[in-house]
C-alpha cells in the first residue's frame, strides 16, 4: 500500500543559538532538533556556557545534554521465519540495534580555563564528567569488545591553541 504525504519531509533539522559577550564575562547556549521519519529518529541536544576573564587567565564551566528517541528496535519478528532464515534475520536485528545504539544519549558537565601566556597563544585545561544514558554509547567512537552501554566517562584535557 502507497502512503500519500502533501509536503512530507523525510527529514528536518532546526537550531539556534546566543551569545553574550559585554567585555569581562560571557554566556552562550545553542539548542538543535532533528526530526527524521527513519530509524534514526529524533535527536535534541543543547549546551549552555558561561565564564569569567581576569586579565588572561579564564575560566569558564559549560553544560550540555543530548537526548534521542528508539535507542532499541525489535526489528523482524524471528519466530515466524522459516529456520533458514532466523540467523541472518537476527543479524540483521543485531546491526539495527547497533546502529540504534549510537545516538547520544549523554549529559556533560565541564569545568575549564584558558591562560592567555602569550601573544596569539593560549593554554587551555579542561575537565569533562559525562553520564551515558542507558542503552546508548554516547558520542564515543572505536568500541572495543566488552564495552557495556551506559554508564560514566570522565576525561582531563590539556590543549595549547595559537593563531598563526
Amino acid at each position: 500500500m502507497r502512503q500519500e504525504h502533501s509536503n512530507a519531509k523525510p527529514f528536518s533539522a532546526i537550531g539556534i543559538a546566543v551569545s553574550y559577550d559585554p567585555g569581562a564575562w560571557f554566556v552562550m547556549g545553542e539548542w538543535g532538533h532533528i526530526d527524521s521519519h527513519s530509524s534514526i529518529g529524533n535527536k535534541t541536544g543543547w549546551y549552555a556556557s558561561g565564564g569569567y576573564r581576569f586579565g588572561k587567565f579564564t575560566p569558564y564551566v559549560t553544560y550540555a545534554q543530548a537526548t534521542a528517541d528508539n535507542l532499541s528496535d525489535p526489528g523482524l519478528t524471528v519466530s515466524a521465519l522459516p529456520p533458514f532464515l532466523v540467523a541472518p534475520a537476527s543479524g540483521l536485528n543485531a546491526a539495527l540495534n547497533s546502529i540504534l545504539s549510537t545516538k547520544p544519549v549523554q549529559n556533560t558537565v565541564s569545568v575549564g580555563g584558558r591562560w592567555d601566556f602569550m601573544k596569539n597563544t593560549d593554554l587551555k585545561l579542561q575537565f569533562d564528567h559525562t553520564r551515558i544514558g542507558a542503552g546508548s554509547s554516547g558520542v564515543l567512537s572505536n568500541l572495543q569488545p566488552g564495552f557495556q552501554l551506559g554508564g560514566n566517562v570522565t576525561v582531563f584535557s590539556a590543549t595549547i591553541d595559537f593563531v598563526f
